[in-house]
């Protein structure tokens, strides 16, 4: 859960104003791919009162596919 709500861990910082530089553009493309991943995840479950069943199966065939995918490694 720490990795998903914060921006990192303070073990790797920059020492330069280009490394800090880099490392504030990196923590913003983190923060705005989880915000895509979240709004697409959301927009599942929001419109789910239309379409309950179709759209819930997707969510348990990814869920069945990141698992299996998890288990033969």
């Amino acid at each position: 859960m720490t990795t998903l709500t914060t921006v990192g861990y303070g073990d790797f910082k920059g020492y330069t104003s280009q490394e800090y530089g880099f490392t504030m553009a990196v923590e913003f493309m983190g923060i705005l791919i989880f915000s895509i991943m979240m709004g697409f995840i959301n927009d599942i479950f929001v419109g789910a009162e239309e379409d309950d069943d179709d759209k819930l199966d997707m969510v348990d065939k990814w869920l069945v596919n990141l698992d299996n995918s998890r288990m033969s490694k």
